[in-house]
Order: structure tokens, then sequence, then C-alpha cells
């Protein structure tokens, strides 16, 4: 029996799907099985993985397109390791990913889902996405928005099956993070500090096509959320919370402000319920300040003292190269001021 069943959704990834597979079967971890699901393609993607002469490939052909929360499930019904592992057609894992993953995993017991960074690419450029790390940080971090990359997670089987877990196809877009958020009463997740997977910025994607639906999700995710701190929200506020966890950059000092004084009122509600730890609330609060402050580097050097003014923005330690973006984009004015958002309404 394979130790890791990596799962692979497919549906008309014909121009990179190959790139994908190689990724997987070129592990320097080697027992594992690759379930490429074919979500009812029209395009030449069966054809290409039909190519791969390799044991651990095992194709699962849907009839008709089902949905990528559908298509998992199913993978899953199908798989038989102890461990599972996400993967998208169009993305590429680096060659430790899988032992580095299983690794971690067997040294913290506690933990159920584990993912990592990702690297953003398109033609043009690439980028790595920090996550949070720390599993009671990417606890509360759930607070503001999605602390998982899907495409890079890795999940303990037996703590899915034992809380009865699944992926649920009405979440559509957002399924992943619908699912955490689920978890996280459960058991333990956390970030390896590392960039495993390389993610395609297709503006053809899931997420992409269907962000209407997936916003809307996170939105009622989060306002559930702050509801249970005792944080009643309208929905202007709700907006303005859900582009602040996001890291959007703000349009004027006065929203700058509005950010931090919400940001401080949710620690000071976590500190009436003692919902999430305190620490890892600080560092995902200081997290999403520093991203915040980045993309409001259209500010000019004054961003830097707003930025130092919130208390608890050690909590979080930037890397150098996001430091060195940070002062270059204030410095050369890189961010545009946003413009065309809902009204703060705190």
């Amino acid at each position: 029996m394979p130790v890791v069943s990596v799962l692979m959704p497919v549906y008309n990834a014909a121009d990179y799907l190959a790139d994908a597979i190689e990724s997987i079967l070129c592990q320097t971890f080697s027992d594992f099985e690759l379930i490429l699901i074919d979500d009812g393609s029209t395009d030449d993607s069966l054809q290409i993985a039909d190519r791969f002469n390799d044991s651990r490939l095992k194709i699962v052909r849907n009839a008709s397109n089902l949905g990528v929360a559908t298509a998992l499930n199913i993978g899953i019904s199908k798989s038989r390791g102890p461990f599972l592992a996400r993967m998208d057609a169009d993305d590429i894992s680096r060659p430790e990913r899988l032992e580095r993953q299983l690794l971690f995993m067997r040294w913290h017991e506690t933990i159920g889902v584990c993912g990592s960074w990702v690297r953003y690419f398109d033609d043009k450029r690439f980028f790595t996405c920090r996550y949070p790390v720390g599993s009671e940080c990417v606890r509360a971090y759930m607070l503001f928005a999605n602390p998982l990359a899907h495409p890079s997670v890795m999940i303990d089987r037996q703590k899915f099956e034992n809380h009865h877990l699944f992926y649920d196809p009405q979440y559509a877009a957002a399924q992943d993070y619908a699912l955490w958020v689920r978890c996280r009463q459960r058991f333990a997740l956390d970030n390896l500090p590392v960039a495993l997977v390389d993610v395609r910025k297709n503006a053809q994607g899931v997420t992409h096509s269907r962000f209407s639906q997936s916003n809307a999700v996170s939105l009622a995710l989060q306002k559930s959320l702050l509801l249970e701190m005792g944080l009643a929200v309208s929905d202007a506020l709700l907006h303005f919370h859900r582009q602040v966890g996001n890291g959007s950059g703000m349009r004027s000092e006065k929203e700058l402000r509005i950010a931090r004084k919400w940001l401080l009122r949710i620690i000071h509600a976590n500190a009436k319920c003692g919902i999430y730890n305190p620490h890892g609330m600080r560092q995902a609060v200081a997290m999403i300040w520093f991203r915040v402050c980045l993309n409001s580097a259209w500010m000019g050097p004054r961003i830097f003292r707003h930025y130092l003014q919130m208390p608890i923005q050690r909590a979080y330690r930037p890397g150098s190269d996001e430091l060195v973006y940070f002062v270059a984009s204030v410095l050369l004015r890189r961010q545009h001021r946003p413009t065309g958002r809902l009204p703060a309404g705190a």
C-alpha cells in the first residue's frame, strides 16, 4: 500500500498537464500513488495522461464535469494511502515536496493538514507567497483569509475519516477554505515556511472564473467567525474586513487608521472571548498589517510611520525580500492608489 495518495483533478488542462504529472513522478519520495481524476475533459488531457508509463499513475474518468470538490471526494474514495496530497493539473511540485511534508507530519502528530508557501508564476514573473506559520497563527488567520494554499496541502487521512470530513460541493471555488474552517475545531493545521509548489496564475482557473461565488462563501465564513467572537458586523464592515484580511491597500490615511483600529478591536475581542491563542492572533494580525501597509506604499515614506504605530507589528517578521520590496515600493511609488471599494463603516 502506498504511503501517500496524490489527488490531481483534471479538467481541460492539456497545455500544462504533462509538466504537472512529471513533477510528481520525479519526487525524491517514491512510495506514492498519483490518482488523476479526469473531470469530463473535452481536450487532449486524457491522451496526455495515458502516455505516461508508470504503475503509480492511476486514472479515474468522470463521464461529465462534476466540479473540483466532487472530483476530490471521488479521488479520496479510490485512494489507499494514509496521507493525501493535493495537486493541481497546471502547477509544479518541487522534487522534495512530498518527502518534506511527510517528515513534518510524522514528527508533529497533532497536525492534520500541512501546507507550504507557494511560488506564483506566469509568463512574465514569479513571486513567493508566504502563508502563516505555526498552528495557532494559522487558526487565527482563518478569521481573515484562507490560511493554506490548496495545491500545497498534505492531509492525514485518518484524522479526516475520524471526524467525517469531506469536500463540500456547495462551496464551489472556496471548498478548501470552508473545509479548513471545519477542521480547525478538530485538529491543528500548519504550513512549512518554504515554497514547495509553483502555482500557475491562470486566468481560466476555477478561482478566477467563479470569483463571485468564492467571494460570497468567504464573506459568509468570515461573518460567522466574527459573530462567534461577539462581533456582529454590517455588510459594509464585513466587506472592509475581507479587504483588510486580503492585505489590500488602503485608499487614504484615514482608511488606514480605520483598518488599524479594526484589527486592534479584533485582538481585544479575542482577549475577552479567548477563542484564539493570543500570541497566534497577534502573529496573524501583524502579518496582515504588514501586507496592508505594503500595498499602501503609494502614500510614500509616511506609510512607515503608520506601520510602526501598530503596537503588535513586531509579532510578524517579514522576510528580507519582503522588506526590500516594501522599501522599493515606497521609494518608487510602485503601488497605485486603490479605488472603488465599499466604505469602511467602522
